[in-house]
């Protein structure tokens, strides 16, 4: 905000905190400085909620790895790791091409490729 304001030469008007209005010819000089000094404090009370959530985040993550929860995290996979290497040994004995499996299990080329690499790698 306080970019805005002075860089950019914005003012700002909250309607429902009336004393967050920077239009200097509301409340002259010294409205401008409790304006700004809402702002630098709003600022600061928005920069350490941030750092209070990643931190949780942070704490969140390494909880889920310690439990063995974190490879059940995000979206689910589309095939079982299983299936991908049954089908992929179709490839293997040169039954099919990749491309044909990939258009087969209705995944990306991108998502075949990572999934070859993790079976790959073991």
């Amino acid at each position: 905000m306080e970019y805005a304001n002075k860089k950019k030469q914005v003012d700002i008007v909250i309607l429902d905190f009336s004393i967050l209005d920077t239009r200097a010819t509301v409340h002259g000089e010294t409205g401008t400085f409790i304006c700004d000094l809402v702002v630098q404090i709003l600022a600061y009370l928005t920069d350490a909620e941030r750092k209070k959530n990643l931190e949780a985040q942070k704490m969140g993550i390494v909880a889920k790895k310690e439990r063995g929860e974190w490879e059940e995290y995000g979206r689910p996979r589309l095939i079982s790791r299983e299936c991908f290497a049954n089908e992929y040994q179709k490839v293997k004995k040169n039954q099919m091409t990749e491309k044909e499996l990939q258009e087969k299990l209705g995944i990306s080329m991108s998502t075949f490729r990572r999934y070859k690499k993790e079976m790959l790698a073991g």
